[in-house]
C-alpha cells in the first residue's frame, strides 16, 4: 500500500509539473503570437508609408515648387503638360498618371470645361496626396484634370494645393 501511495504521489506530482510546463508554453506561445502580430503591424505600417511616398517625376517636379498657401491653389498646367501631352489616348494618359503615383478616376461633367466646350462629357481626374512619414494627415496635394476630344487628350489642367490643416 505504501508503494501504491508513493506511485500516486509520483503520478500526481508529475501531472502538476507537466501542467506547469504546459502553462508556461501556452503563455510563451501567446507572447510569441503578440510579438509576431506587432512585428507585422509595424512592418505593414512602414510599407504603407513607403507606398504613400512613392512618387514619379511629375510629383517631384511640382513638389519642388514653393508650397501653396492654404485655400490658394497654384496653377501647374505647364508642368503637367510636359507629362500628359495633347493628342495622346485616354488610356495612355491614365496609365501615365497611375505610374506617377496618382489615384485616377473618370468623372461625368455637369457643364463643359471652359476652355474646351466641345470636349467629351467625362474627364479624367487624378489626385496625389502627399503624406509625410509617420503622419496621419496629408499636408499638400496635386490635382490633375484631363479633358478629351475624340478619345484623345484635348486639355490638361493641374493645381498644387495645400490641405486645410
Amino acid at each position: 500500500m505504501a508503494a501504491m501511495n508513493g506511485l500516486c504521489c509520483t503520478v500526481i506530482g508529475h501531472n502538476r509539473v507537466h501542467l506547469a510546463q504546459r502553462r508556461r508554453q501556452q503563455t510563451f506561445g501567446g507572447y510569441l503570437m503578440v510579438k509576431r502580430f506587432l512585428f507585422l503591424l509595424v512592418t505593414g505600417f512602414i510599407f504603407l508609408q513607403g507606398c504613400a511616398m512613392a512618387a514619379g517625376k511629375l510629383v517631384e517636379e511640382v513638389s519642388a515648387l514653393e508650397k501653396p498657401e492654404r485655400f490658394k491653389p497654384r496653377q501647374v498646367d505647364d508642368i503637367v503638360q510636359k507629362y500628359i501631352a495633347g493628342g495622346i489616348s485616354k488610356a495612355k494618359a491614365k496609365e501615365i498618371l497611375v505610374s506617377e503615383g496618382f489615384k485616377v478616376t473618370e468623372e461625368e461633367m455637369k457643364k463643359p470645361l471652359d476652355d474646351c466646350v466641345d470636349c467629351e462629357g467625362t474627364v479624367v481626374v487624378a489626385r496625389y496626396d502627399h503624406k509625410p512619414a509617420l503622419s496621419l494627415m496629408y499636408d499638400y496635394g496635386i490635382v490633375v484634370e484631363v479633358g478629351f476630344r475624340g478619345g484623345n487628350v484635348a486639355v490638361v489642367h493641374g493645381w498644387y494645393v495645400k490641405n486645410a490643416n
